[in-house]
């Protein structure tokens, strides 16, 4: 058990923590007040005549004890001020960077830094060519944006005018689907792109709680993967369809082949297997984790960290 401070200690180091000059002037105010000013007075009082005559001879001994702090406090100083001045020595030593130097530099590792997660971007793009027909892996290679377009075209050669919702807002609906030009939608449409996990009864659930807060009277759940079971029982007696992935892949298969193309050019736009930033509503990029922190593993960030901190994890090969 460690040794408790006493109160004097505590006194003591509190004394010599103050500047050196404050502890000497009340060391010279304490002695001309108990010397000069005390013994001058008329006391009419048996304490303060007690007073009176014992002050002038404590004098000494505090102002001892407020010099000998102040003699301590005076070496720390030195000795702080000594580090210190070595420290200012140290900087003033090293290189300095001009301001124009700074801002090239700054530019220089900026764009190096670009440049690899181009690269990085690059070589993803480049192992993962652009497919002709419509297959089960296509679907799972997309990233969930495009999944959310691809089924806004879908739903779309089926007659219905859609609205896709804000990024990062969706409030557990991605799609409002409208027909006759009606203002208020007729079908809500979540889409996930799951393929590791299936989706389970909660997201479900959320849009059926959706459809009633606002009205519409038919929901679809779409999903590049599956169900659960609990899912599936959940919807049974609502007018809540469940859409897989296979089932759309059938669905878009049984449509002409011209509206196959129009969906497939929908699906395979631009950098499709790269995901975005659900909040910034921007294309991420592939980086690699610190080894302290995620063994130099690989995963997608947000181009406009650190201002924005969201990544996703890679997709298992």
């Amino acid at each position: 058990m460690a040794r408790r401070k006493s109160r004097k200690d505590s006194s003591l180091g509190d004394l010599i923590s103050l500047p050196w000059w404050f502890s000497t002037s009340l060391a010279v105010l304490v002695f001309v007040a108990f010397r000069v000013v005390v013994p001058s007075m008329e006391m009419q009082s048996f304490v303060g005549k007690v007073l009176q005559a014992a002050l002038p001879n404590l004098a000494w001994l505090i102002c001892s004890v407020l010099l000998l702090a102040a003699t301590f406090s005076a070496i720390r100083s030195r000795r702080e001020g000594t580090f210190v001045v070595n420290k200012q020595a140290d900087l003033a030593a090293s290189p300095k960077i001009k301001p124009a130097q700074k801002i090239h530099n700054n530019q220089e590792a900026s764009a190096s830094k670009a440049a690899q997660a181009d690269s990085k971007n690059a070589a993803h793009i480049t192992a993962t060519e652009k497919p002709s027909t419509w297959t089960q892996d296509l679907l799972c290679d997309l990233e969930w944006k495009r999944y959310e377009e691809l089924c806004r075209a879908y739903f779309e050669a089926k007659g219905f005018i859609s609205k896709l919702s804000r990024v990062g807002a969706d409030g557990g609906v991605d799609i409002h689907l409208f027909k006759g030009g009606s203002e208020k939608p007729i079908v809500l449409v979540q889409c996930k792109a799951w393929n590791t996990y299936k989706v389970g009864v909660k997201p479900v659930r959320e849009l059926f709680g959706v459809m009633a807060a606002e009205g519409v009277p038919q929901g679809v759940f779409m999903t590049t993967g599956e169900f659960t079971d609990e899912a599936k029982e959940f919807a049974k007696g609502k007018k809540l369809v469940l859409v897989t992935g296979s089932a759309l892949i059938q669905s878009i298969k049984a449509m002409p082949e011209e509206v196959q193309a129009k969906l497939l050019a929908v699906a395979t736009q631009g950098d499709y297997t790269i995901p975005t930033c659900a909040k910034c509503d921007t294309k991420m990029v592939l980086r690699t984790s610190k080894k302290a922190e995620g063994d130099g593993k690989d995963f997608w960030g947000c181009t406009n960290y650190p201002r924005c901190r969201m990544t996703l994890k890679m997709r298992a090969a």
